[in-house]
């Protein structure tokens, strides 16, 4: 889904802000499945690439059943937000204030995934190096920078 969605959508279109965002598409799994949770997106182009994926998926989990085999997980939007306002450069105590459901551990955990994510793409996909690089620096700082030590 990673691969097939960097490759047919337009990454690099993307600001570093919804970047990130869209990344934690593929990383983020609820701890519970509360479908009354609102979830906030970002206005633009964040909401096209989040239905191009979503199309992207859809493609893939019907070859899946087609072929009897294990589903990947859906993509899951319930970090969206959080991210790309971190990659904005918000502070963590303004994160963490917005959503009371987060813990720290959570935060980092989630974060340190896309971080790890960003770093396989951007060794992966030479056309999207440059944003790679500028979205690790705006998200890889603070707590997460901290805890890198």
């Amino acid at each position: 889904l990673i691969c097939q969605s960097l490759r047919n959508l337009p990454f690099d279109k993307l600001s570093v802000p919804e970047f990130v965002g869209i990344i934690s598409l593929f990383t983020y799994e609820p701890r519970s499945l509360n479908q009354d949770d609102e979830i906030k997106i970002p206005k633009g182009i964040t909401s096209e690439m989040i239905k191009g994926v979503i199309q992207n998926w859809v493609q893939i989990h019907n070859l899946e059943s087609e072929m009897q085999l294990d589903p990947i997980s859906e993509p899951e939007a319930g970090f969206l937000n959080t991210s790309f306002r971190w990659a904005q450069g918000h502070s963590l105590t303004a994160i963490l204030n917005s959503n009371p459901e987060l813990t720290v551990g959570d935060f980092v955990r989630q974060m340190k995934q896309i971080i790890d994510l960003i770093r396989q793409i951007r060794g992966a996909f030479e056309e999207l190096r440059v944003l790679c690089e500028q979205s690790l620096v705006a998200i890889d700082r603070g707590v997460l920078k901290y805890i890198e030590q």
